[in-house]
């Protein structure tokens, strides 16, 4: 009984102070409400996976370590919290900010991640459990989150422009995340150091997408100047590339904007603990091995490495990476080369040449001397990367009035329909692009430590 009681005290103070991270990370008052109803599709989405789990391991019977990491938990588990993310955003009247869908998925997540552990309870020995506690349960946590800001993306982009595609690179991500999390614990010492990689690797995706929720405007604003949020990202690509254009002509000087923010006295005081404790632990694991047995007796060697040594360093990373990425460096920062490809558009009474940068589906934004005399039905045709694709029908859905006499003038263009093969064409141009520039940049800097050599 204490033991049980020890196991669910670990997984609700662990979600506590996961939980409050979040919230002070995002800055958000949330609905009390509807954080209870979050938490009760946690539990819905726990009891389907887990009812769901149980009739394909008793129908399909495998001993393969693979087909139980990536088939019968991860892809169960992680369809099973989209769907019950979807139902609850949908019908919960969320604001549908990238920060709401964030935080309210981590809730679902938290309570999927109690309720699993807690039912491993009589599977599992005690230090067992207590490595199931500090992975999975952050785990599920930061899987959820994901799935959370896939999700808003989804309900706030354009129907005509394809928005399943965010559910579906959730999913993907999260589903093949998951899986390789399975294995690596299936695996046992074989594969269980690639854990607090795997954990890593969910916290920067997740804290990627918190910092990306400071510098995209709520659904609010974005309402008002009648955008969607996939709408608001391809203009901010054009902005950006046509800033990094122009920063390449010498017509504007580059600011150098940090990735990351000083980091505090506080946060570097924690982690020197953190880093003393995981310290000496591994003392005792390379000099004093049989210490291990005294101190915790019928724990084994791999739970030891991963609860006292890998758990830890997991913490030290994520305490040192939370907070500190720059959120103007994603707002201002060029990250892409940009991709120049022409593109003519014209009606009945007149036609202007331009240059398109990328492509989200249906839609693109173009810089336009006039955009407001290209009303109605538009003829559209492209020559991307020295190959031809004309007279696509569209039309101007979106332009910026206050902007017409500036060097960001545009417009939003969506096309009536766009042959998938040339979207995947503009993808492999991109990739090959993207590829000189790589070995280009290499040969820059070989050459100019070759000179400072000289």
């Amino acid at each position: 009984m204490t033991a049980i009681l020890f196991i669910i005290g670990l997984n609700l103070c662990l979600g506590l102070i996961y939980c409050r991270y979040y919230l002070r990370s995002l800055s958000l008052n949330i609905e009390k409400p509807l954080q209870f109803i979050s938490i009760l599709f946690g539990f819905a989405a726990a009891g389907c996976s887990l009812i769901v789990g149980s009739l394909l391991d008793h129908y399909l019977l495998s001993d393969s370590i693979v087909y139980k990491a990536f088939f019968l938990s991860s892809l169960v588990e992680e369809s099973f919290k989209l769907v019950f993310i979807i139902f609850l955003f949908r019908n919960n009247r969320i604001d549908y900010n990238l920060s709401d869908g964030i935080v309210y998925a981590v809730f679902l997540g938290l309570t999927f991640g109690i309720i699993e552990n807690i039912l491993y309870f009589q599977e599992l020995e005690f230090w067992s459990l207590i490595f199931r506690t500090v992975t999975s349960l952050p785990f599920h946590l930061m899987t959820s989150g994901i799935l959370g800001a896939y999700t808003v993306m989804y309900l706030n982009s354009n129907k005509q422009n394809y928005p399943f595609v965010y559910l579906w690179k959730g999913l993907l991500f999260t589903y093949l995340l998951h899986g390789f999390y399975n294995y690596s614990a299936l695996a046992l010492h074989e594969r269980m150091i690639y854990i607090p990689v795997i954990l890593i690797l969910a916290f920067v995706t997740l804290e990627y997408f918190v910092t990306k929720s400071k510098v995209i405007p709520p659904k609010s604003i974005l309402d008002a100047i009648n955008l969607k949020f996939d709408d608001y990202h391809l203009r901010s690509i054009f902005k950006k590339q046509n800033a990094w254009l122009r920063m390449g002509q010498g017509l504007v000087k580059r600011k150098e904007i940090s990735l990351f923010l000083k980091i505090s006295k506080e946060k570097l005081f924690y982690i020197g603990i953190l880093f003393s404790i995981t310290t000496f632990f591994f003392i005792i694991f390379l000099a004093y091995p049989l210490t291990i047995y005294i101190l915790f007796p019928s724990i084994q060697i791999t739970e030891y490495e991963c609860i006292f040594l890998d758990y830890p360093f997991f913490i030290m990373v994520s305490l040192l990476l939370a907070g500190s990425i720059n959120p103007k460096f994603f707002q201002d920062r060029i990250l892409k080369v940009p991709s120049v490809n022409a593109v003519r558009l014209e009606n009945d009474i007149f036609y202007e040449n331009s240059v398109v940068f990328h492509f989200s589906g249906k839609f693109f934004y173009t810089p336009l001397n006039a955009p407001e005399l290209l009303r109605g039905n538009l003829s559209v045709s492209f020559w991307i990367y020295g190959k031809e694709f004309s007279k696509r029908k569209g039309k101007v859905v979106w332009f910026n009035s206050s902007e017409i006499s500036s060097t960001d003038a545009g417009a939003m263009v969506q096309l009536e329909e766009i042959p998938l093969r040339e979207i995947l064409f503009w993808y492999y141009g991109r990739f090959l692009q993207n590829l000189k520039n790589f070995f280009r940049t290499f040969r820059f800097v070989r050459k100019r430590k070759s000179r400072k050599g000289d």
